[in-house]
């Protein structure tokens, strides 16, 4: 008897014997049962899942002399010539070869015709998405109010490229790939009933390297058999499976990952090109690489990732070692650098320096110093570094250290008294006792006399207390904004006085008197007095000098910034000029 390979001898003939498409065998066979038929269906997945078989066993059902029933019997003169495929009323039509117009035209013309020796006649188009838009117009009525006695069945690995008004005429069923336990159960099945000796590792490769589809899976397997066929008493081993279809094994793919999380590009660069140099499949080890990124990713986010990962225990225990050397944002900016480069590996000629290049850019992404970080690091600077009132004459309030005098325009000199020197007129008022000193008489100060005080500029005041309110204790941008439109006159008895626009500032005066407390004590800070008062008057047709150019003050900081080297060289670069500056 002639030899028939795995994937032909185990081909399902039932809705049962179908693996990882329960979703798509349910639906069916319940409309079957119902006797609920479409007139078209179209069945969409990848290679090797079972689009063709589903599609036969649906022809049988159709013409089964025992429905309506879940399932074909296998048994009666239909369902045996289908299976022997001599059944002239099912018709198999490859798409890519039969694409043409013209080939539409014979199809539509035949099908008018009553069907031989069965209920239906069934056309089953292979790789449907080949046929072209001037083959889909000649079939679109056709398929929209076909004969009653003609069912389409449409399979493709394409559907985005069949027309939208032909996927609207038809049922679509999305099969899945299959599952990795159910290859290796089926895989298992099937060994053990060929009495072939293979052990579980080589299994487990195998299935990984079909990827999702039963049909490559046992395509893989005939292919070990036939190399075992001389030496049948030995188990085939995984470490043959790695040599004859160029997989990488487990310890190499966590190695190079490894690699890959630690920053590692010696041991990644030796590791890429052993492979290389074995001849494995660089873009197979691409894709494996990505999968066990991911499931180091799953493995950081969750605490059962075996929920969601379709691997062995063993594999899972792999991510999780992998996991010690990374982070969650980390290995999420290595597979966002790496999403684009299976296209561009997929055409490369030189597989070897893409797949290289591309892990050791990811690693360098995923590493280099981001904006928030550089952010965040100056912030932390900024907080660490000791007040600044004490080296630049900061002049925000700080309660316990002592005052820091104003200064001063030279036509006015500033002299404020210290606090520990204030010396009280009416020596009889009440005061806390202080601690004597018995062998020292207590000294005379009542008739000191108390040293003239000079007038203190207001508006260098003033202009000193705008510039506190953006220091780091007080951060009041909107005090300071609120401040800058008041005109400062006068600083007498302790009290100074601000003068607003009642026109145009009334709310900005306003604001000011809610918040005169903070300008208050920062006054006594800087001149060293206390009681000090703050008055807030409303005149008509003011105009505050911190916004005319006239101040000296002004002029001069203007200078300043003009001649700055850093604002001359941004000036230059960007062809701009200076509109306007606050102090």
């Amino acid at each position: 008897m002639e030899y028939q390979v795995l994937a032909r001898k185990w081909r399902p003939g039932k809705f049962c014997d179908m693996i990882g498409q329960e979703h798509i065998a349910k639906t069916i066979q319940n409309a079957l049962l119902k006797n609920k038929l479409a007139h078209a269906y179209l069945f969409v997945g990848p290679r090797g899942i079972g689009k063709t078989t589903i599609a036969r066993i649906l022809a049988k059902a159709f013409n089964c002399k025992k429905a309506p029933a879940k399932e074909p019997c296998d048994e009666c003169s239909s369902c045996k010539s289908i299976n022997e495929g001599s059944n002239i009323d099912i018709i198999e039509i490859d798409g890519a070869s039969n694409n043409g117009v013209d080939n539409v035209r014979n199809l539509r013309e035949e099908a008018l015709y009553a069907p031989a020796n069965s209920k239906y006649k069934v056309y089953i188009i292979d790789e449907v998405h080949m046929l072209t838009n001037q083959a889909w117009n000649a079939l679109l009525k056709l398929l929209e109010e076909p004969p009653a006695h003609v069912k389409f069945i449409f399979a493709t690995t394409e559907a985005h490229k069949i027309l939208p008004t032909v996927i609207s005429r038809c049922q679509r069923y999305d099969l899945r790939k299959i599952p990795l336990n159910l290859i290796i159960q089926q895989l298992e099945k099937i060994t053990t009933s060929e009495k072939v000796k293979i052990s579980k590792e080589a299994i487990r490769s195998i299935a990984q390297a079909a990827d999702g589809g039963m049909r490559d899976a046992l395509s893989l397997t005939d292919q070990m058999i036939a190399f075992h066929s001389s030496e049948e008493s030995e188990e085939i081993k995984e470490s043959e499976i790695l040599s004859i279809f160029g997989i990488v094994s487990t310890l190499q793919k966590e190695k190079i990952v490894k690699a890959i999380l630690s920053n590692d590009y010696s041991t990644l660069f030796f590791e890429i090109n052993t492979l290389a140099q074995q001849g494995k499949n660089l873009e197979h080890l691409f894709y494996d690489i990505v999968e066990y990124l991911r499931g180091v990713e799953i493995t950081v986010l969750l605490k059962d990732p075996d929920e969601i990962l379709e691997v062995g225990s063993d594999i899972i225990q792999i991510y999780k070692n992998l996991s010690h050397f990374t982070t969650l944002e980390k290995v999420q900016l290595i597979l966002e650098s790496l999403s684009t480069t299976g296209k561009l590996l997929h055409d490369a000629i030189n597989k070897h320096v893409i797949i290289e290049t591309a892990l050791m850019k990811a690693m360098r992404f995923s590493s280099s110093t981001k904006l928030n970080d550089i952010i965040n690091r100056l912030n932390q600077i900024k907080n660490n570094l000791p007040d600044s009132s004490s080296v630049s004459g900061n002049t925000s309030y700080i309660q316990n250290q002592p005052p820091e005098p104003l200064e001063s325009t030279p036509s006015e000199p500033v002299y404020i008294p210290p606090k520990e020197t204030v010396v009280k007129e009416n020596p009889t008022e009440d005061a806390p006792p202080s601690v004597p000193e018995p062998q020292e008489p207590d000294p005379i100060v009542q008739n000191i006399p108390k040293p003239p005080t000079r007038a203190i500029s207001p508006e260098k005041l003033w202009h000193k207390l705008i510039e506190a309110m953006d220091s780091p204790q007080i951060n009041n941008p909107q005090l300071k904004f609120w401040m800058q439109e008041g005109k400062p006159v006068s600083f007498k008895d302790n009290t100074l006085t601000v003068n607003y626009d009642e026109e145009y500032n009334i709310i900005h005066a306003q604001r000011v008197r809610e918040e005169k407390q903070i300008i208050i004590k920062n006054i006594e800070y800087m001149t060293g007095l206390d009681q000090v008062k703050l008055e807030i008057q409303m005149i008509k047709g003011l105009v505050s000098p911190l916004n005319s150019p006239k101040s000296k003050d002004i002029d001069e900081v203007r200078e300043k910034i003009q001649n700055n080297q850093f604002v001359k060289s941004t000036i230059e670069i960007f062809d701009g000029n200076i509109v306007d500056f606050r102090g």
